[in-house]
């Protein structure tokens, strides 16, 4: 290819040969291990209020939900009742901050894990459901709490 160009044309179009083979010392990127969880999007209080209340015993008790408003005191209790198998609740980390502690210490005593999160992107009016990538070390710090009580 390189055979109608003079050699200076080479050097300047970076058309020479080149041999660049990694040396040992290059950082090699390790994508980390995720946990891909199913979280039912609520986007706001009309929503949390228009949630039917589900029974502990039913096959489809949903397990997850990304709360993409901030939540007062009184929604996580609704929540929690509408929702009684309920184990993870992701929250922006803007909107995690401002949960009280004392909801905090409630959904860890009824063994509920709060963990920061996003869902961007996601269409609600497409699909409620999300599904969620969430980093393995954190999915596990948030869940395995509660595994052996």
């Amino acid at each position: 290819m390189t055979e109608n160009f003079s050699p200076e044309d080479v050097v300047m179009l970076g058309l020479e040969q080149t041999n660049n083979i990694p040396e040992a010392t290059d950082k090699i990127y390790v994508e980390p291990e995720t946990v891909a969880v199913v979280l039912r999007v609520i986007s706001n209080r009309d929503d949390l209020m228009k949630l039917e209340s589900e029974r502990p015993s039913a096959a489809n008790v949903t397990k997850g939900v990304h709360l993409a408003f901030r939540p007062s005191s009184k929604d996580i209790m609704v929540l929690t009742n509408k929702l009684p198998g309920l184990e993870i609740v992701q929250t922006p980390k803007s909107y995690r901050s401002s949960i009280s502690s004392a909801m905090q210490i409630y959904l860890e005593n009824i063994q509920i894990a709060l963990i920061e999160g996003d869902v961007w992107g996601h269409r609600k009016d497409i699909n409620e459901w999300a599904d969620v990538k969430i980093l393995k070390s954190k999915y596990d710090a948030a869940v395995s709490k509660f595994a052996k009580q």
